[in-house]
């Protein structure tokens, strides 16, 4: 992955630990901009280590198939941060590792089910401009129609709705212990 790319993806995990108060918004003994600084120092150089670890011959290089794994593997680790399935505050394990363990556990999984082949690269670009007039319709309820116009069940809640049932949890479960 490119320089660009890497520095993306560690926003997103930054992101992902203010989102769900890893990095307080108002810390008690340090600055909240410092702490956001070295937490994407931290995540940079994590990325840099996974990178030539899982993919060493494309260290630096922009692939568009294999940067879309990274997004893709950076994208629900962020979710488990955000859900707290990684703990903010861990007992039995490192939180660093954790994350690290959790990045390679989405990018080996993406990976078997989009293996990375040198035809990739030449139908990608058929393969995006495919897909470009095919955004899912919406049937009540949230539901996706497909092409056989029976609607999908599975529920669509956007990115803020997700961290609003999230922010109202963690309010239930502060309330319960007090």
């Amino acid at each position: 992955m490119d320089r660009i790319l890497k520095e993306k993806l560690a926003v997103s995990l930054c992101a992902a630990d203010i989102s769900c108060s890893y990095i307080a918004v108002n810390p008690i003994l340090d600055n909240r901009d410092e702490l956001i600084e070295n937490q994407q120092i931290i995540y940079k150089i994590l990325l840099d280590n996974i990178e030539s670890t899982l993919t060493p011959e494309f260290v630096g290089i922009e692939h568009k198939v294999l940067d879309q794994l990274w997004h893709s593997a950076i994208e629900l680790t962020a979710a488990d941060i955000i859900s707290e399935a990684i703990s903010l505050k861990p007992v039995l394990y490192d939180r660093t590792e954790k994350v690290n363990e959790r990045i390679i556990f989405h990018f080996n999984r993406l990976k078997d089910y989009f293996p990375l082949t040198p035809q990739d690269e030449e139908l990608q670009p058929a393969i995006s401009a495919k897909n470009e007039d095919t955004a899912p319709q919406y049937h009540e309820e949230n539901e996706i129609i497909f092409d056989n116009d029976i609607p999908d069940k599975t529920p669509v809640m956007s990115l803020d709705k997700i961290k609003s049932l999230h922010k109202k949890h963690r309010r239930k479960k502060k309330s319960s212990f007090q």
